[in-house]
């Protein structure tokens, strides 16, 4: 149970044993979002456990002046939470990607590291609905391009007979900034 404050406190360590790229894939990740960080933009990072992405992000986030909500159902994780911005107790199901600001803002930028695969299967269509909403979306065929581009560019392949599968096959060169 992710929930309990013992998980909790064993997790980054559990999750790199289990996981043995997980900060590899962080840092690719981070790679890529600081791409659509802009100058003062809004950064939702859904699942956050203890704030690997925050961290991963922090140097940006700071150059940038740019806001970060973290947010996960576990009040355990927001008792150990390590990470820039402000840290909510949210299901992300439920949760307003739009409403969590008081001037409204809209997020830039929404990620959802390793979190989807604890949202009910007959939860994730709309949770990805409203964070394309959120994001001020017109479809999900902006992510297909995003994802078409990285196969072309030999960054990932698509796993046959897996619905939705992919491998990272090489990453670019990561940078700080």
């Amino acid at each position: 149970d992710l929930k309990s404050p013992s998980v909790a406190k064993a997790f980054d360590r559990h999750v790199r044993e289990s996981l043995p790229w997980y900060d590899f894939v962080t840092g690719a990740v981070a790679h890529f979002a600081r791409a659509y960080i802009p100058q003062g933009g809004v950064v939702i990072d859904v699942g956050a456990s203890t704030g690997n992405i925050g961290r991963a992000l922090a140097a940006t986030l700071e150059q940038r002046k740019a806001y970060l909500v973290a947010i996960d159902n576990s009040p355990a994780m927001a008792k150990i939470y390590d990470g820039p911005g402000v840290f909510q107790i949210a299901d992300a199901v439920t949760f307003d990607f739009t409403g969590f600001r008081s001037n409204g803002a809209r997020p830039d930028l929404i990620v959802c590291f390793l979190s989807l695969m604890f949202v009910a299967v007959a939860d994730r269509a709309r949770l990805i609905e409203k964070m394309k909403d959120a994001l001020d979306l017109r479809s999900k065929s902006g992510i297909h391009r995003l994802i078409m581009a990285l196969e072309e560019r030999g960054f990932i392949r698509r796993l046959p007979n897996r619905a939705r599968a992919i491998e990272v096959i090489k990453l670019p060169e990561l940078s700080a900034g």
